[in-house]
């Protein structure tokens, strides 16, 4: 059995269950973990063990015109989100569509603040994910918090 492995300056933005791969008849048994570095799927059986670990590094998400290609599209009659990578895709879906919006927005802020070399943080009064560069003090574009990287 795989377990999951975190680097040391490796730190968790956002995580989920009740997430799907891109199958015809999906279990809706597996994981996703979004960090400051990876996207990381986590793949499990019917009774919760794990089976697999994929782990995307976020500097292979395409950038295009200063956007991240993070989008929907719809197969098996299911919504996926879909990570355009630079050799390929990946396709996975969420039990609950509306947390597709949450993730699509994660996934593309903190996959343009790495190809940056942008520091990723949440706010601490409105959860708001920002991102900056190192030691600099921001203002959080949702609630005006300011809040140091």
């Amino acid at each position: 059995m795989k377990e999951l492995e975190f680097e040391e300056d490796e730190y968790v933005i956002l995580s989920q269950d009740k997430m799907f791969p891109d199958s015809i008849l999906p279990l809706k048994t597996d994981e996703a973990i979004l960090t400051n570095m990876n996207f990381i799927y986590i793949y499990k059986n019917l009774f919760g063990s794990i089976e697999d670990i994929k782990y995307i590094p976020l500097k292979d998400i395409q950038i295009r015109k200063k956007e991240a290609c993070v989008s929907f599209c719809k197969k098996h009659g299911m919504l996926y989100m879909q990570l355009s990578l630079i050799k390929s895709n990946f396709l996975f879906g969420i039990d609950y569509t509306g947390d597709m919006f949450e993730w699509k927005y994660a996934i593309k802020n903190v996959a343009l603040a790495s190809s940056e070399d942008k520091r990723v943080t949440r706010c601490d009064s409105c959860g708001a994910i920002n991102s900056g560069y190192e030691d600099q003090i921001i203002t959080c574009k949702f609630c005006q918090n300011q809040i140091k990287i």
